[in-house]
């Protein structure tokens, strides 16, 4: 398999993954967080990227959190601090605590500018290529995202990207057919623990 897109080097992904850690560190176990202070691990990536940080227990890969933004207004440095404690108090979950650390993988997806899926519910469904993309359904002010890595991870083919987008945006599971709601694929850069604070890989697949 090739790489999908290739924005960071592992070197630079290895530093986002490292600056992850060290901001979830800091965040569940410091009383008075400082994003000035932990901004050091981040100041050099200024450029704009879409960014998430996932958090899973170890060994199990059970999901522990997931917080990123697609469009973030300012440099990816910075939203990775917001999205790292995201992930760390991501609603769906009980927060993080310092205790799990030890026992926690984390993630970073570099994410590529969406680009708009087009058309009537046919075209659209051509358009996405499973194992490759992640998709976006927009509604109003309801949003569900589905990742490259989470469609990869649980061999979702194409129509199943799009109706797990709408079901985490609130909407129908067939909504993506609707005219009304917009969609937007995507792919993105994936660099990854394969232990906690241990060796960390870029996930290739497509």
């Amino acid at each position: 398999m090739s790489k999908l897109m290739e924005i960071y080097s592992i070197e630079e992904g290895e530093e986002l993954v490292r600056a992850a850690r060290k901001i979830l560190i800091e965040f569940v176990s410091s009383a008075k967080f400082d994003r000035q202070a932990v901004a050091k691990h981040t100041r050099k990536f200024t450029d704009k990227h879409g960014v998430f940080v996932r958090v899973e227990h170890w060994p199990t890969r059970t999901p522990r959190g997931s917080m990123g933004f697609v469009h973030p207004k300012t440099g990816i440095g910075s939203a990775l601090i917001e999205a790292a404690i995201g992930a760390a108090e991501d609603k769906d979950f009980v927060p993080v605590s310092h205790r799990e650390i030890e026992h926690i993988v984390v993630e970073v997806d570099v994410l590529s500018d969406p680009v708009e899926l087009k058309g009537g519910a046919a075209s659209r469904l051509r358009q996405v290529k499973s194992g490759r993309d992640g998709v976006i359904a927009t509604y109003g002010f309801h949003t569900g995202i589905v990742l490259p890595i989470e469609a990869s991870e649980n061999d979702w083919k194409k129509e199943e990207i799009l109706r797990h987008a709408c079901m985490k945006a609130g909407l129908g599971a067939d909504s993506w057919k609707r005219g009304d709601v917009k969609l937007h694929k995507f792919t993105s850069q994936v660099f990854r623990e394969l232990s906690p604070d241990g060796p960390i890989e870029e996930i290739i697949f497509g």
